[in-house]
């Protein structure tokens, strides 16, 4: 981060470099910590700059014309501040400013007088519409008005027609309304007077003010509120303003408060929803002339045209702190402060990519892995877009706003219609397995690697997983069979215990994603195996639907609820299944009719391998509709891997696309949470009994002490980082307006 400093002591602009970092160096109770919340956005900026009277254009035309042109260039180059009689000066300096400029110059007109013929009170009584057209047309060609009254009729039935008449209408041209400082103009009730007669505010973008207005912000703040649509523009501000008659005192040089007022004013005015600030003069000599009053400002450049010399004041580096880095339409965003000890600054890394099969994979070592920003609640009417792509973009961040008509004849755009009114079933969350082979897999790590695994998948930095599954005992992915007592005939389980699997890995893990986690952790647990002595002929992964309903009622059922585990306090699914040879309906059906094993049941779990699925799972939601369903395993590109292994496929868009549509098509179909299967696995599918593989969404690498995202890991969190749990998914119907009649 380049750091650009202007102090009293005579630095301008003095250039030193700082580096965001994750860990704090600095014990320092004192120092202060500043949050950038980009995903809160107030108004766009229109820009900074001055004005080029004729006393300024007179000024810097008396110098050389390289010296003058110089003057320009040190407002609006830039290699300057970056600044965004008519014809001998102002219109060529206004041309050259517009050249140099590097974010281009927005130019507005503002009338001091209207010609005296025009203002004739006999003549605005005997044939005031002649008058005012004329007065219009004045200024469509190029008023000062006494009321807001005189601007309001002035601008519905004269001003805004001849503009528009001329082609100058709203997307060409913003017409400002009171452009005052006089607290003789209360400017609430002036702005009203215009904006509320809806024949004038037809023709109105903006309200200007001058700084020299008491009590301005919150008039600023009560008209934003009431006219949001409208925006403010601080078009004039000057200091030190006096008369400066005979004997002549020359203006003020150096002075470091004048510095400083500016800065502040800047600093307050955008934080009052204010678009644009405005100097008045760009220069002045070193007396405040020519003028015909006889007034005096001291100007932020001031020329001394005999001697061939210009000044820059400190309040021309202070107004350059903000015109040189606020591009024209950046927008303002949040930025709050705090003293708090011991915080850490934090900036999103981006994805550092590698080529895989037909997109990037996200590599991630000791010292760099890409985050995400935490999502914050938009203001009504913007949108945060998040994309992720095939060519590399991982959750590129960029800004859109709802608008009430479209500035578009494109008869191939989609048009979205959301339903709040229109709601379907209650999103439990997202999530992934916790099986042997993950958790071991990201044990292996160093502990702030494996640290940041888990917050990759469960913190706001992350994407946001709500939900995890954890085997009850060995698995597939596990090293070898195992249940949590596997000693013969122990009928009072008094061998019950869990395998290091469960206490090296898994619970301080678990742990650890419960504490990160944005909205909470919900968890499942899943057998695989009975004990042998237990039984002989089948497991808990039950043969059929009549010994899993017996069970359910006679057994289980009973023993939850004598320890407590009642329906308001766990849930409890049936069927958790893939596969064909148990048809899921049937299955389901065979436990649900019956009533003593329903009273038990508040859920159905399936797998995602499952042939036909969506068809039974809308099917059993109509037949039990307070039955929730959930989605508990899926994997891609399962498969065994022996001798030779052959390793993970990484970067492949292909896996992304499929989850993104999978999951999609799972909410459609009254599906209540989506889980992935292992969490990670390293980049043979290892360790695991049955030498199976399959491609996860985060490869682990111990070796070297490296992990890789996949597409697929980001593809889920785009859902995962936006569904927050007890969401409810309501309706949204897409058409193409060349398709409507």
């Amino acid at each position: 981060m380049n750091v650009l400093v202007t102090s009293q002591s005579g630095d301008r602009f003095k250039e030193s470099q700082l580096k965001f970092t994750k860990q704090n160096d600095h014990d320092n109770a004192d120092r202060v910590v500043l949050t950038l919340d980009k995903s809160k956005k107030f108004q766009k900026i229109f820009g900074i700059g001055a004005a080029f009277t004729d006393s300024a254009a007179i000024n810097i035309g008396s110098l050389p014309k390289d010296m003058s042109d110089r003057v320009i260039k040190d407002y609006f180059s830039a290699s300057g501040i970056g600044f965004n009689e008519d014809i001998k000066y102002k219109i060529p300096q206004i041309k050259l400013a517009k050249e140099v400029a590097q974010h281009g110059l927005k130019l507005y007109g503002s009338p001091w007088n209207t010609p005296k013929w025009l203002n004739d009170k006999e003549l605005l009584k005997t044939q005031p519409d002649k008058q005012y057209e004329t007065w219009a047309n004045y200024f469509v060609n190029s008023m000062q008005f006494l009321n807001a009254s005189i601007e309001r009729d002035f601008i519905k039935k004269h001003l805004g027609p001849a503009l528009t008449k001329a082609g100058y209408t709203k997307d060409k041209m913003n017409l400002m309304v009171y452009d005052d400082g006089s607290d003789k103009n209360p400017m609430i009730e002036y702005v009203d007077t215009c904006l509320s007669d809806k024949d004038a505010a037809k023709y109105i973008t903006g309200i200007a003010f001058h700084c020299y207005l008491s009590n301005r912000y919150p008039g600023i703040d009560a008209l934003h509120e009431k006219y949001p649509d409208a925006f403010t523009l601080m078009s004039e501000c000057c200091q030190n303003f006096r008369k400066n008659t005979e004997p002549f005192t020359p203006a003020t040089l150096g002075e470091w408060g004048q510095a400083t007022n500016y800065a502040n004013q800047i600093v307050d005015t955008f934080h009052h929803w204010v678009s644009g600030w405005v100097e008045w003069n760009l220069a002045l000599d070193t007396f405040g002339h020519p003028n015909k009053d006889l007034k005096m400002a001291d100007a932020p450049l001031l020329i001394d045209a005999k001697n061939k010399e210009y000044f820059k004041n400190p309040n021309f580096y202070a107004i350059g702190h903000f015109s040189k880095f606020v591009a024209p339409d950046s927008h303002r965003v949040e930025l709050t402060a705090s003293k708090t000890p011991g915080a850490v600054i934090e900036c999103r890394h981006e994805c550092a990519g590698r080529k895989g099969k037909d997109s990037v994979y996200c590599a991630c070592n000791a010292t760099y892995c890409d985050d995400l920003d935490p999502i914050t609640k938009q203001p009504v009417g913007n949108i945060l877009s998040y994309q992720t792509s095939q060519s590399g973009d991982r959750f590129k961040e960029s800004q859109l706003k709802f608008t009430k008509q479209s500035d578009h004849d494109n008869d191939d755009r989609i048009i979205l219609t959301l339903d709040k009114s229109k709601k379907f079933q209650k999103i439990f969350g997202i999530g992934a397995a916790f099986t042997d082979a993950a958790a071991i897999n990201i044990g292996s790590l160093p502990k702030d690697m494996s640290d940041r695994v888990i917050k990759d998948y469960f913190s706001a930095s992350g994407i946001g997983f709500s939900m995890a599954r954890i085997p009850i005992g060995g698995t597939d992915y596990s090293t070898h069979l195992y249940t949590y007592d596997d000693t013969k005939d122990d009928y009072s389980l008094e061998h019950f215990t869990m395998p290091d699997e469960d206490i090296k890995y898994k619970i301080p893990q678990i742990k650890l994603a419960k504490e990160v986690t944005q909205h909470g952790l919900k968890l499942m647990g899943t057998p695989w195996n009975t004990p042998k002595w237990l039984n002989d002929k089948h497991s808990m992964q039950f043969l059929n639907a009549s010994i899993e309903r017996d069970f359910v009622k006679k057994h289980l059922g009973p023993a939850l609820t004598k320890a407590g585990y009642t329906k308001d306090k766990m849930n409890l699914m049936v069927y958790d299944d893939g596969s064909a040879q148990n048809p899921m309906i049937e299955y389901v059906d065979t436990c649900l009719s019956d009533k003593d094993t329903a009273k038990y049941i508040t859920g159905i779990a399936f797998h995602c391998y499952l042939p036909n699925r969506y068809a039974s799972v809308d099917a059993l939601h109509e037949k039990y509709p307070d039955t929730f369903t959930m989605m508990t395993e899926c994997n891609q590109n399962s498969r065994h891997n022996t001798d030779p292994f052959t390793p993970a496929t990484l970067g492949d868009w292909g896996q992304a696309t499929d989850y993104a549509n999978q999951i999609v098509d799972t909410f459609h179909h009254w599906v209540s949470g989506w889980v992935a299967w292992n969490l990670a696995l390293d980049t043979f599918g290892h360790p695991n009994k049955d030498l199976k593989m399959s491609d996860p969404p985060l490869v682990i690498d111990a070796k070297n002490k490296e992990y890789f995202k996949n597409p697929n890991f980001y593809a889920i969190g785009h859902f995962s980082k936006f569904v927050a749990p007890d969401s409810v998914k309501v309706e949204l119907t897409a058409m193409v307006p060349s398709l409507m009649m």
